[in-house]
């Protein structure tokens, strides 16, 4: 039993299920070799692998340049062990996970067909995904997202919502992003909480790579999606911020803002006093920066050049006349139609509105929906993310900028995506079995 990728072959001996490296030169294109890694980490996770290393080759990418010889050592390897070799190895780790592996569970490359007896999938805990996904990367990651979406290289599908009578709502929505696609499904009750999962499967031939939880997955990107609006449509001299709300959304939103800006002053409100003063204490030790819990929300926005909006609030905690020219406002807490945290004429106000999706935007933004007629869902002013990440936004000083966040499925599959990618080269991700 044999499988070739470029001159790379494995050798199977089918009665002691170990695998010979023949030969270590490679030439193939970074996307092949980004298939076999995964195929080694994920696949072949356990299996031994013999390595006959005396003649180390070298890795010719479709980029056209040689990488470093690849130093492995003999002896027999578990196909995750030798995937970990990398880290210090050609294109920057083991053939650099990333791009789009090639064809049908590794046929094109690995015939995994041949290899394995069984599939696995990762689950990866609320602890993995934070230790494997920082903000910054996050960020990073939204900048992608956007870019692909204004391209017409992802698709995004919408959210969409099962209410049933006796208050739970079951939540679901789905998005394709390069080699993964996935779908992120949550279940939420008034009184009981909200339960966060995401799925996330191989473009190429719909395999089930990987299951999680995904509470901090939602926290981290939301944060991040208005860390990048605020990249763009912030002042760059603004260096105020106030935040509105004290929850778990609000803690993300302050990572995000102080990945983008420093600040002079950061202020806080929240209608608990005791969860605003306790906020703003364990951000200050956190993130080593002082944040104030003010008395009121007037007076925690006047003045600032930036001001988000992490509530779960019905109506409108902000007035128009609390904000200042030039500030920019990221909203965030509210996805639901007839909620909001910002009032109409502050919408009329503004000079610029973005929107991570137009399309979702008018099935649950209740902040444009109750504020605007189908003339103002048409007016120049109002542009998605991927337009103004793409260039086509001007902000002059004065302007009025708000970014009204709802999330999209593309910002949790490109996440999703990087944490697989890092739990394979770490070895984080629980192995789950199945025929």
């Amino acid at each position: 039993m044999s499988s070739i990728l470029g001159s790379q072959t494995l050798h199977a001996d089918p009665k002691s299920q170990i695998y010979d490296f023949k030969s270590l030169s490679y030439d193939a294109s970074k996307a092949a070799l980004n298939s076999f890694t995964i195929h080694l980490a994920h696949e072949l996770k356990d299996t031994k692998i013999k390595v006959n290393s005396a003649h180390p080759g070298w890795v010719k990418t479709d980029m056209g340049t040689d990488a470093a010889p690849m130093e492995i050592p003999d002896g027999a390897k578990t196909g995750l062990e030798l995937a970990r070799l990398g880290e210090n190895g050609p294109t920057g780790g083991f053939f650099h996970l990333g791009n789009t592996p090639p064809g049908n569970n590794g046929r094109d490359g690995v015939a995994s067909e041949n290899l394995c007896h069984h599939s696995t999938m990762l689950y990866f805990t609320e602890s993995d995904i934070r230790s494997l996904l920082p903000m910054r990367e996050a960020i990073r990651l939204m900048q992608t997202a956007f870019e692909r979406l204004a391209k017409g290289e992802a698709i995004n599908q919408p959210r969409r919502r099962l209410i049933l009578p006796a208050g739970s709502v079951l939540h679901y929505m789905a998005s394709s992003d390069g080699p993964y696609f996935g779908d992120k499904i949550y279940s939420a009750h008034a009184r009981h909480g909200a339960h966060f999962l995401f799925l996330l499967y191989r473009s190429e031939d719909a395999q089930p790579l990987a299951l999680m939880e995904a509470n901090y997955l939602g926290q981290i990107r939301t944060g991040a999606v208005s860390g990048l609006a605020t990249r763009y449509m912030a002042r760059a001299e603004a260096d105020t911020l106030a935040i509105v709300g004290s929850g778990f959304q609000a803690r993300s939103q302050l990572s995000a803002m102080l990945e983008e800006r420093s600040f002079r002053w950061i202020r806080i409100w929240s209608r608990n006093a005791a969860k605003r003063s306790a906020f703003a204490a364990e951000c200050s030790a956190a993130f080593r920066t002082k944040v104030e819990a003010g008395e009121t929300a007037a007076e925690v926005v006047r003045g600032a050049g930036i001001v988000v909006t992490a509530t779960n609030a019905k109506d409108p905690v902000l007035e128009a006349d609390w904000i200042e020219a030039g500030t920019h406002i990221n909203a965030m807490g509210s996805n639901q139609a007839k909620r909001r945290e910002l009032p109409s004429n502050l919408m009329h106000h503004a000079h610029w509105i973005a929107v991570d999706s137009i399309e979702q935007a008018r099935t649950e933004s209740g902040d444009l929906l109750l504020a605007l007629d189908e003339e103002g869902w048409r007016d120049s002013k109002l542009l998605e993310l991927k337009d103004v990440v793409s260039g086509d936004f001007k902000r002059r000083p004065t302007d009025i900028t708000i970014f009204k966040s709802n999330g999209l499925a593309i910002e949790d599959v490109i996440c999703a995506g990087y944490v697989y990618e890092m739990g394979l080269k770490q070895g984080r991700g629980a192995e789950m079995r199945y025929s």
